[in-house]
């Protein structure tokens, strides 16, 4: 039987305006694993699951035990992914993995795969899965938090920071038995960090990632048009703004409209990449506006200051 769900999409500014979605069913279909095929046997510990993305499904259900479904022992992994790919460091053992597609009203059967981790103490061709911070994460947190999945046979981790990216300046060097490291900045800017795994007889690979850090708020924006206290007419209401664009993260905006100067009267508030906005169907009243930026680090400026108009 194939399922039907209808999603109300709805968009609105001052008018609401909805549609009905026909979602497709994926149930009866068959997801089709790309890596690690199945009954593998390996001494690589980090393994990437890796799939071919369903027409008509949202997100996946991946699910890891060992020995198996049939015995399980361990429940090792239960969640959803909304892409086509998921990496994992396991140890040395014999799992079995599952994994279906998924969508508000239907699901794929589970395709069921075997695995088996050898044990080695040869890390040269291991690779190390680098959690946080995220690659080309923007933060305004200078003290960082560098965190990575254990290996089993590692005794140790190598950790570098450099700035802005390997070769350039060395902030630390610092080799640690736990999987995380806490380092505190002193500086702005972007910055390159890279582990390796360790033990007396052999060493990974560098597994890298860059972020940037920006603790400085943004200038307040400066209002242009509509100009305060003037009159507008039509059904379009344009508002443009400028801002500093500074040397730190991107920015964007937020406006807010009210009818009454505290804010506190059916104030609506609009996101913008850009500085300017265009909004329809605005009834005739007084209204007043006024923007903050915020940047991608999570700095938000002062308000800009607030002014007025009225719709005709």
């Amino acid at each position: 039987m194939r399922h039907k769900l209808f999603l109300m999409a709805c968009s609105a500014v001052f008018f609401t305006a909805c549609a009905l979605i026909e979602e497709p069913s994926v149930e009866g279909e068959r997801l089709e694993i790309i890596v690690p095929r199945d009954s593998l046997r390996t001494e690589l510990a980090t393994q990437l699951f890796y799939w071919y993305e369903l027409e008509g499904a949202v997100e996946y259900e991946l699910q890891l035990v060992s020995p198996s479904f049939n015995r399980i022992d361990r429940f090792l992994l239960d969640t959803l992914i909304s892409g086509d790919k998921f990496a994992l460091t396991l140890s040395p053992g014999t799992y079995q993995w599952r994994i279906r597609a998924l969508n508000f009203s239907s699901a794929t059967p589970f395709t069921y795969h075997t695995l088996f981790i050898d044990s080695t103490s040869d890390l040269s061709g291991q690779q190390l899965i680098l959690q946080g911070p995220a690659n080309r994460d923007t933060s305004a947190l200078l003290n960082q938090v560098f965190s990575w999945l254990p290996l089993y046979n590692a005794v140790d981790y190598e950790v570098e920071l450099w700035q802005p990216a390997v070769g350039g300046v060395k902030v630390f060097n610092q080799r640690t038995t736990a999987p995380t490291l806490t380092y505190p900045l002193t500086s702005e800017g972007a910055f390159e960090w890279r582990v390796r795994a360790l033990n007396a007889e052999s060493a990974s690979a560098y597994e890298s990632r860059t972020f940037f850090i920006d603790t400085a708020a943004p200038a307040a924006p400066l209002l242009a048009e509509p100009a305060n206290n003037s009159e507008v007419s039509g059904d379009t209401v344009y508002f443009s703004w400028s801002r500093d664009q500074g040397g730190g993260s991107s920015l964007s905006d937020t406006l807010y409209l009210a009818t009454d100067s505290s804010f506190t009267q059916g104030e609506t508030m609009y996101f913008s990449r850009e500085t300017s906005l265009n909004l329809t169907e605005v009834p005739v009243n007084r209204y007043y506006w006024r923007v903050k930026t915020r940047d991608k680090a999570g700095n938000s400026s002062p308000f800009s200051k607030t002014a007025t108009f009225s719709k005709q």
